[in-house]
């Protein structure tokens, strides 16, 4: 196969260089890059002008143009939009006036993280009032992550957010569609364009929305392509304050390092073992990964859980060993800052669960039972929020497979307990050959050559499964 031409400079810096090249050609958008999010002329004409009053001895003449154009916006609906790379001119190209107020980019083919979503509705948020009307493309990364970042500014309140999920793929008839439902094409642009001109009309969220929705449910795309697309490589690392904590981070490290468990010196040895020893191998499996996931996913499965390991072990130092609710909610922030894309979502939620499970359980409890509390939640999560289930082909497999064998080994000794563990895992992962996708971006696929490995995923999941359970074996021999 030829190699197709790409005009990339470096594959760790194409999504950073592709949005400040559009605001250099288009001077008014103005780029977040610790974000990668481009706002709207409106917003960033406000926050020039308060700058330059700053800076300027005539205050009253440039007060005057502010409250100008904080009005503007005020009265306006702001509508925000966003996803993995690759798509373009989606969305960063489609913001201005009547339509994005702003936009937020993922790696390539991978979900913008939670954190950058909350940050750009946080940064709107101040200078439009009448509310925020979000719009997902309907993949299940975006879904995820939008969804976290959309519940936590409603959580928070002094926000007015509405979210509507755009799912116009008509080309897999409705009798063989997966949970996932219909992708998110092309239509989200008449999405984007009728639902902004009424914001920019000053109609309220409720009925921006409203008209929003009745455009999507009467919006059909078939696409077709020539040749198939060309992913050219892995995403970047997202700058982050990782490892740095404030003295207000501090203090909230140590009010959760007083909720539930606590771990003696031995332990916390194998807890750091325990961590190193995965991540390692989910570091060596990167290439394996990738290309697992290539023939029915976007490539980059390796290296997303690349990043999260990486990031753990640079940070393995700095976590709280010591108290297990307080590490777990530290992965999970981890996983969701560094990660991105669909498993960034899943392996926050998975920890952040595990971490409010373990917060309610005694000390007195055995060890392999409050872990396997902690494994269960978690589960359970995935499920209600991935929509997927035993038998759908995704690291639920592995994970749900080592969780039936984990409780009835509960009761017995440790002699094969985490030899065991290990089979089970890796029949889990077994179990996904040839079988049909029922969920996320594989379900899409109906070319059976693309189905005849493991998932991914699955594959991922076992792997640190087996590298913790051989861990604590050698451990505690």
């Amino acid at each position: 196969m030829a190699m197709s031409k790409n005009l990339i400079n470096s594959l760790d810096d194409a999504v950073l260089e592709t949005l400040s090249g559009l605001c250099y050609t288009y001077p008014q958008l103005e780029h977040r890059t610790s974000h990668r999010i481009v706002l709207s002329p409106d917003v960033r004409m406000y926050g020039c002008m308060y700058l330059y009053i700053r800076n300027n001895t005539s205050v009253d003449l440039h007060v005057s143009c502010l409250v100008t154009s904080y009005r503007d916006r005020k009265n306006k609906v702001a509508l925000i939009c966003g996803g993995g790379s690759g798509h373009e001119p989606f969305a960063a190209g489609f913001v201005g006036r009547g339509m994005l107020t702003a936009s937020i980019a993922g790696s390539i083919f991978a979900a913008p993280p939670s954190v950058h979503i909350t940050r750009a509705l946080q940064c709107v948020a101040r200078y439009n009032e009448a509310g925020i009307l979000v719009v997902v493309p309907n993949y299940t990364g975006d879904c995820l992550n939008f969804g976290i970042a959309v519940e936590k500014a409603q959580q928070a309140g002094g926000i007015k957010v509405e979210e509507i999920i755009v799912g116009d793929d008509c080309s897999i008839p409705e009798n063989e569609e997966s949970v996932a439902g219909k992708r998110g094409l092309v239509g989200m642009l008449f999405v984007i364009k009728i639902a902004g001109a009424f914001a920019e009309r000053e109609f309220p969220l409720y009925k921006v929305t409203k008209i929003a929705q009745h455009v999507s449910q009467n919006t059909a795309t078939y696409g077709i392509g020539l040749s198939a697309c060309t992913v050219p490589g892995g995403s970047y690392s997202i700058p982050s304050n990782v490892g740095y904590t404030s003295s207000k981070d501090n203090n909230e490290k140590e009010k959760v390092k007083k909720i539930g468990i606590s771990l003696n010196i031995r332990e916390q040895h194998m807890m750091k073992l325990c961590l190193k020893n995965a991540c390692t191998a989910i570091i060596e499996k990167e290439g394996y990964l990738n290309e697992l996931d290539r023939g029915c996913g976007d490539g980059d499965c390796g290296s997303t859980l690349k990043r999260l390991a990486d990031n753990i072990l640079n940070n393995l130092d700095n976590l709280s060993l010591s108290h297990p609710v307080a590490l777990l909610s530290e992965i999970a922030n981890i996983a969701e800052e560094q990660m991105g894309g669909t498993s960034g979502a899943l392996y926050c939620l998975f920890f952040t669960t595990g971490a409010k499970e373990l917060a309610l359980l005694d000390q007195k409890k055995d060890l392999r039972y409050i872990w396997y509390c902690a494994f269960l939640s978690g589960l359970k999560c995935l499920e209600k929020y991935g929509k997927a289930k035993a038998g759908d082909r995704t690291m639920i497999d592995t994970m749900y497979a080592t969780c039936i064998t984990y409780e009835k080994l509960l009761n017995e000794d440790w002699n094969n307990f985490y030899d065991q563990i290990t089979t089970a895992a890796w029949e889990g992962c077994d179990s996904t050959k040839n079988m049909k996708p029922k969920a996320g971006r594989a379900s899409y696929i109906k070319q059976t050559r693309y189905l005849t490995e493991v998932d991914a995923g699955a594959y991922a999941a076992a792997t640190w499964i087996a590298a913790i359970a051989r861990t604590i074996m050698h451990f505690t021999e």
